[in-house]
């Protein structure tokens, strides 16, 4: 297999979670977020994928400061997300370091995003204290693995570790 088909199937991978971001019937658009606790334990659960950005990447969603996994970022921001598309039998992970952007700290994407939140669904994000408790976390994805489901066994497509740079070190493409 070639580096150029790896090239596509990152590609393809990075179009379907930036079209989850945008599309609500996109069966990336609410992938699973998965942190460790404080107790050591995992927490994984559904998120709504809000933005994606394949050239730093990075993804993002909106949260209440307040919640579990915001206290689980902070003490630990290593993370994963896992989408999946049933028609496709296609799973994605993206694995990476989460940060907290709050809109009380004037975090510009923070910022961008809630002038987006409508007035409705403020309450989501605590009501009339909304505006000291809504946050973006935002991960910077350190490692994609894409992989196909299929009867009589599962197959890697593809897997990547990008460098600090942004540049692919580890490519691993199926035997």
């Amino acid at each position: 297999m070639s580096e150029d088909w790896f090239g596509k199937v990152e590609g393809d991978a990075w179009r379907l979670i930036v079209r989850g971001a945008r599309d609500v019937m996109s069966p990336f658009h609410q992938p699973a977020f998965a942190t460790r606790r404080a107790d050591g334990g995992g927490a994984v659960r559904t998120i709504v994928l809000r933005g994606a950005d394949p050239r730093e990447r990075t993804l993002w969603f909106y949260t209440d400061a307040e919640t579990g996994k915001v206290a689980d970022i902070a003490a630990d921001p290593a993370s994963e997300l896992v989408f999946y598309d049933a028609l496709r039998q296609l799973q994605v992970r993206a694995r990476g370091r989460a940060e907290v952007l709050r809109l009380v700290d004037g975090a510009p994407l923070a910022v961008q995003a809630f002038s987006a939140v409508s007035e409705r669904a403020w309450s989501d994000y605590g009501g009339e204290d909304a505006r000291t408790r809504f946050a973006v976390v935002r991960v910077s994805v350190a490692a994609l693995d894409v992989l196909q489901l299929r009867r009589g066994g599962q197959r890697r497509r593809a897997g990547v570790t990008y460098g600090p740079d942004g540049v692919p070190v580890v490519v691993r493409l199926p035997a």
